[in-house]
């Protein structure tokens, strides 16, 4: 049996491993773009890219993610940033043991 704990992740690492995957994505897709703590990746790439890459963030920080979190964007459906995004990743996201 599994059990979930909640994650205690350091922001800044956790950028730079977003910030990484982000950067994979667009160079990928030929994005040109400057991929920093501000990027909104919702603004950029389709949402449907992104959530493909969800699980692999989460497997990179060692968390588990749940399904329903969609970790780009807020309640509104306003875009994150990727400093917004580590934020929610911090608060959502689980560590199995």
């Amino acid at each position: 049996m599994k059990i979930l704990q909640m994650v205690n992740i350091d922001q800044d690492l956790a950028e730079q491993s977003v910030i990484n995957t982000i950067q994979e994505i667009c160079q990928k897709l030929k994005i040109d773009a400057v991929i920093d703590s501000e990027f909104c990746p919702g603004n950029y790439i389709q949402s449907q890219i992104l959530f493909s890459f969800i699980s692999i963030i989460g497997d990179s920080l060692g968390v588990t993610i749940p399904n329903e979190c969609y970790i780009f964007m807020d309640k509104s459906r306003r875009p994150l940033s990727i400093k917004e995004t580590v934020q929610k990743i911090r608060k959502e996201a689980k560590h199995e043991h």
